[in-house]
């Protein structure tokens, strides 16, 4: 499909300047731009259809030539690149923020609320959950990781009840689940959604460690290249999930991976 310039937003707008020594997209040197002109604006374009497919959508952006040069250009989500013939819209000023009411009537003080409970993310599981969690790890120990994971999955939602889904006994639960399906490695398809919700929810619930938090996402990432090599369609289904969780947590070069397999993937099939 054509791209419209008019369906396009005007934000953001990245500058591409290419140099007789490498190429920068805003100031920050791409990877693979060398002193081949025609080289670096190729990893240049690499760089902003990664910025297209991140977005979901096509990205205005400005190509600054060695010469001085500059074309606006707007590139779409198959990496089709339209050189427009006028300059970028300029975007709109953000609307200035709106004064609150004064009021000639004191506010009465808001009540006390009770103070938000800061959690241990290393404190064990209440007694009344040890037994399951002793028979959970037994499982694991003997190599029944189905059981195991069965155990998991109950414990969760048991203590999802009582505490809540974001709450860390539950979490930490969910966790642990998600890891000891990676290690069973029955199904690619559904340990690749498990590991990135396992991700998401972490993140929303501030999870510690954070560490623990980027090894459920490069693991889905793992996972989901496993996945790669069983079922094209598959994978194709859930790039854009693990592409969008790696991006949240800065990992670059994993989501370039992503976006790149999805982008040979289509050019073979065409």
């Amino acid at each position: 499909m054509p791209i419209n310039p008019d369906q396009v937003p005007t934000e953001p707008i990245y500058t591409v300047t290419l140099t007789t020594t490498g190429a920068y997209i805003d100031g920050e040197p791409v990877t693979g731009a060398s002193a081949d002109t025609d080289q670096s604006r190729r990893a240049a374009l690499s760089e902003i259809y990664v910025k297209a497919a991140l977005h979901g959508r096509p990205v205005r952006f400005l190509g600054k030539e060695p010469d001085g040069t500059t074309w606006p250009m707007i590139m779409d989500t198959a990496g089709n690149v339209l050189t427009l013939h006028a300059s970028h819209p300029v975007p709109p000023a953000p609307a200035p923020p709106v004064p609150a009411p004064v009021s000639a009537v004191p506010l009465p003080a808001p009540a006390p609320t009770a103070p938000q409970s800061t959690h241990d993310w290393t404190s064990p599981l209440p007694a009344a959950y040890q037994a399951p969690y002793d028979d959970l790890r037994a499982a694991e120990s003997a190599g029944n990781l189905a059981d195991a994971i069965t155990a998991a999955a109950k414990l969760e939602e048991a203590l999802g009840v009582a505490y809540g889904p974001l709450h860390p006994h539950a979490v930490n639960m969910a966790t642990l689940k998600a890891s000891l399906t990676l290690r069973q490695g029955a199904d690619w398809y559904e340990t690749v959604e498990l590991l990135v919700q396992t991700a998401q929810r972490r993140r929303e619930a501030d999870a510690q460690p954070v560490q623990d938090t980027v090894s459920a996402v490069r693991n889905a990432h793992a996972a989901w290249r496993s996945l790669a090599q069983e079922d094209t369609e598959g994978a194709a289904e859930l790039a854009p999930l693990v592409a969008g969780m790696l991006e949240q947590l800065g990992e670059d070069r994993r989501t370039r991976d992503v976006l790149r397999w999805v982008e040979e993937t289509a050019m073979t099939k065409g």
